[in-house]
C-alpha cells in the first residue's frame, strides 16, 4: 500500500505547478488515486463513460451506475436484473422508438440522456424516488416526457435536433451552391 500512496506523492508533485504549462498530465495523478482504491477493494467506474448502451442489460447497468453517481448518499433500490429490470428496459427502449421513430441506437442514447436528467433534476420532475421500473409504467410517462423537455432546455441534442442541423446544413449548402452558379454565370453579382 505504501508503493501506491507514494506514486500518489508524486503525481501530486508533478501535477502542482507553478504554471499550467509546465504542470504535469493530471491523468498519472489519476491513475495513482484509482490503483489505491482497488487496492482497497473499492470498485472504480468512470461516471461519463456511459457509453456503448446497446442492449438492455446495458440500459439496466447504466441506470444503476448513474443512480449509484449521482444518489450515492441514498439507499440503492432493488436490483431485479433478470426479470422485471429486463423487461422494463425493453419497454423503456420500445417506447422511445415509437415516440419519435428512432433508430435503435438513437433510442438507447435518448433513454440514458431521460435517466441522466431525471437523475440530476428529479425535483424538478415532481418526484421523490426513483426506481428503474418508473421508465416501464404507464402512469410515468408524464414524467419521462418532462425530462425530455428538461433534455431540451439543457440544450442536449436529442436525435430530432441533430436531424433537423442536417436539414438546415443541407439547405444551407444547396443556396450558397446555387447562389455560387449564378454568380458564375452574370460574371458576379
Amino acid at each position: 500500500m505504501e508503493e501506491y500512496i507514494n506514486r500518489v506523492r508524486e503525481a501530486l508533485i508533478e501535477v502542482d505547478q507553478p504554471s499550467m504549462f509546465a504542470a504535469g498530465d493530471i491523468s498519472v495523478l489519476i491513475e495513482a488515486c484509482k490503483n489505491i482504491l482497488l487496492k482497497s477493494n473499492y470498485r472504480v467506474v468512470k461516471i461519463n463513460e456511459v457509453t456503448g448502451v446497446d442492449s438492455p442489460k446495458k440500459l439496466v447497468d447504466a441506470f444503476y451506475l448513474l443512480y449509484q453517481h449521482y444518489h450515492a448518499d441514498r439507499e440503492k433500490p432493488y436490483r431485479n436484473e433478470f426479470g422485471h429490470d429486463l423487461a422494463v428496459a425493453k419497454r423503456f427502449l420500445k417506447w422511445r422508438m415509437e415516440s419519435g421513430e428512432l433508430s435503435e441506437k438513437s433510442a438507447y442514447d435518448e433513454c440514458v440522456s431521460i435517466m441522466k436528467v431525471m437523475m440530476k433534476q428529479y425535483e424538478k420532475l415532481g418526484t421523490k424516488n426513483i426506481s428503474f421500473g418508473f421508465f416501464g409504467s404507464e402512469k410515468t410517462k408524464w414524467v419521462i416526457n418532462k425530462a425530455l423537455v428538461l433534455i431540451q432546455e439543457e440544450g442536449q441534442p436529442t436525435d430530432y435536433d441533430e436531424k433537423m442541423a442536417e436539414v438546415f446544413a443541407e439547405k444551407y449548402h444547396r443556396t450558397h451552391k446555387i447562389k455560387g452558379i449564378l454568380e458564375e454565370k452574370d460574371g458576379g453579382i
